[in-house]
């Protein structure tokens, strides 16, 4: 079992990207932001693709063919509904919704659920806006804020 922190995995939709898939040997990982790990990531509804999240920065991939879909850019340029948001200068944890194009995306005490479109810039925040994380998620009460 590897322990890089790179090493996890993340579960939506009907597909799972697995561990062994994001070693930092994978070409798509080496020399740029993500060579030293990413922020956060979630399973796109297309067939074995993810968004990884660094900094500012995202990317779309096919972790099966180990190629990037897109352009590592910035989060403002593809995710428009973020923009004046907490989010726009980085995500700190995210995961798939089961339902199809969605997404939590979380950053310090904040999170959304936000609709995506693979591919496009189509994307909304769904139900209101960006909201405090402990108001809308109590069972996480007394574990957050965490500070590493």
């Amino acid at each position: 079992m590897c322990s890089h922190k790179l090493c996890s995995t993340f579960s939506g939709r009907s597909n799972q990207i697995r561990s062994h898939e994001y070693h930092l040997h994978v070409s798509f990982l080496q020399r740029n932001l993500f060579e030293n790990g990413i922020d956060a990531a979630f399973s796109s509804s297309k067939s074995k693709e993810a968004y990884l999240f660094k900094g500012y920065f995202y990317a779309r991939i096919n972790y099966e063919s180990k190629h990037r879909i897109q352009n590592i850019q910035y989060i403002r340029k593809g995710f428009p509904s973020l923009v004046g948001t907490v989010f726009e200068s980085g995500i700190d944890a995210s995961f798939a919704s089961l339902r199809k194009d969605e997404a939590y995306i979380f950053k310090g005490q904040y999170y959304t659920l936000i609709d995506f479109a693979p591919g496009t810039t189509n994307d909304y925040i769904i139900g209101g806006g960006v909201k405090q994380i402990l108001d809308h998620w109590p069972s996480l009460r007394g574990i957050l804020p965490r500070y590493n």
